[in-house]
């Protein structure tokens, strides 16, 4: 999936970590598996990985979290819905206390019924993939048949359920760049507020040759300020990198992201391993000092060596070497 919808910033000083209790927000991916095989996964989703959490463990881990009380609870994957049963129940026990819900999804599994679910679960944010204005772009991305119907649909379902935070997501690409103002007029008349267009990042199944030319970017930035002035649906252009850079400056680490087998990670674009929720409660590894961790040697050189999008597969490949020193917090 893209990066987690309502996720706050991770750097700046207005939040001091040595006062939080625990992390601003925790992102839990449930399942590594997909209905779709995207060519540009960053997680590199599809089918289910050995070891994966149970519905057990993670009810288990939503009762920490309750105990724990981020800001923002995200559940992410592979495709979340493929687990719609547990992921309810987990909604249901972390919006009991007021944690905040969002889920991001490609949209393909959603019904009425699960919409209406969802909604009563608490959830407070849906994103949902959406590559382009047509179908035989968007499905052709997607390697799906069907794909950019069910999620259109999905889109319709939750705007005639009377839900308005719901956002789309768009993986921008040199073969749907063009596509842009397309989707924003789709999703206009279909009442979504956001449209958010994502880069490709070299992690996963992207190549460097499926990375956008500069004349793209400049292309895209003449698009969007036209767009910025006409449109109902509002464009944004994160850049998802930002969280490494925040980090490289020293800035503290607000954020815990659960992968699907219960490894603890910085960042989906920073792998590093530094605890699993197998071994030790979530608030152990806060205490133990998740805020500083990127302090660790190995990963402070790495940090201090990454300069953008070209660095990622050597940065990947180097994060598995330090893995294997084993960097568990409570080792």
């Amino acid at each position: 999936m893209g990066q987690a919808p309502g996720r706050p910033a991770t750097g700046g000083a207005a939040v001091r970590s040595d006062v939080l209790r625990g992390p601003l927000e925790v992102v839990v991916n449930i399942t590594n598996a997909c209905n779709q095989h995207c060519p540009f996964c960053f997680n590199d989703s599809g089918h289910s990985r050995e070891g994966e959490l149970t519905d057990e463990e993670l009810l288990g881990l939503a009762d920490q979290l309750r105990t724990l009380k981020p800001f923002n609870v995200c559940f992410s994957g592979g495709e979340p819905l493929l687990r719609s049963a547990v992921l309810l129940e987990c909604a249901r026990v972390l919006s009991s206390v007021g944690i905040r819900i969002s889920l991001a999804t490609n949209g393909t599994l959603v019904t009425r019924s699960l919409a209406r679910r969802l909604i009563d679960s608490g959830m407070r944010e849906v994103q949902m993939s959406l590559d382009a204005g047509r179908a035989d772009i968007h499905d052709g991305m997607r390697r799906s048949r069907g794909a950019f119907e069910k999620v259109v649909g999905a889109f319709a379902t939750f705007r005639d359920l009377g839900f308005r935070d719901v956002s789309a997501s768009f993986t921008l690409m040199d073969n749907n760049y063009m596509e842009i103002e397309n989707a924003v007029d789709l999703l206009s008349g279909l009442d979504v507020p956001v449209l958010t267009l994502r880069p490709l990042l070299l992690a996963g199944r992207a190549e460097q040759s499926m990375v956008p030319s500069p004349v793209v970017g400049r292309a895209v930035a003449r698009l969007i300020a036209g767009l910025r002035t006409s449109a109902t649906t509002m464009v944004q252009c994160p850049d998802p990198l930002s969280q490494l850079f925040i980090l490289r400056s020293g800035a503290s680490m607000r954020h815990m992201e659960v992968a699907a087998n219960g490894a603890l990670i910085p960042s989906p674009y920073l792998r590093a391993v530094l605890g699993s929720v197998r071994r030790h409660r979530l608030v152990e590894y806060w205490d133990a000092g998740w805020s500083h961790a990127l302090e660790h040697p190995l990963l402070r050189d790495l940090l201090d060596s990454f300069t953008g999008n070209q660095d990622l597969p050597a940065m990947g490949l180097r994060v598995e070497a330090a893995n294997e020193h084993g960097l568990d917090l409570l080792a």
